[in-house]
């Protein structure tokens, strides 16, 4: 009796201390995040490992084993490939198609890692959805109460005067779709 009861109490405890992220740099957003539009994958690679360095809150006492595992990398294939698909802009490479992710036009600053599934016209996350993902690591900024103002981005994307929601369309997803297309039909 006494062992089910100490193991319920230390499960009880350990999903407590689960539910509530510790007050840490390792839990905290970064106040910025890495540039996405550079000219070629090697200029890619080298600022994004120096934001790396600058910026991530360690958690090992290896900390170029970390920076290695968190810098971009590049694989290809042993054999010519007719085409490929490659989220990073603007890389010098003649088999990537690249778009810009920094549309003043729409109010978009860059892109957020879940806007690639979505299509504009998406009746929930689209650029009109019902949905919008209004906390989006700005302190001290309130939202503001004309959609026509805001403007979109990854997760703690900041500018002066401006309130960012998290972009939660593709702009590009018509392309998307026929850039996948051409490379699964071959």
């Amino acid at each position: 009796m006494i062992c089910r009861l100490s193991a319920l109490l230390l499960t009880l405890c350990l999903l407590t201390s689960c539910a509530v992220p510790p007050n840490s740099p390792s839990f905290q957003p970064s106040e910025n995040l890495p540039r996405f539009d550079q000219e070629s994958f090697d200029h890619y690679v080298h600022e994004t490992r120096a934001w790396i360095v600058d910026n991530r809150a360690f958690i090992s006492e290896n900390r170029d084993l970390e920076i290695e595992l968190n810098t971009p990398f590049e694989i290809r294939p042993d054999q010519p490939a007719k085409r490929g698909i490659l989220p990073p802009q603007h890389l010098d490479d003649p088999r990537v198609t690249a778009f810009t992710s920094d549309l003043p036009d729409q109010r978009i600053r860059n892109f957020s890692p879940m806007n690639v599934l979505f299509a504009p016209e998406n009746t929930y996350y689209g650029a009109e959805g019902s949905y919008l993902m209004l906390e989006n690591g700005q302190n001290g900024l309130s939202p503001p109460d004309d959609r026509d103002t805001l403007w979109f981005g990854a997760w703690g994307q900041s500018e002066a005067e401006k309130y960012h929601a998290r972009l939660t369309w593709n702009p590009y997803f018509r392309e998307l779709l026929a850039h996948g297309r051409a490379v699964t039909d071959g």
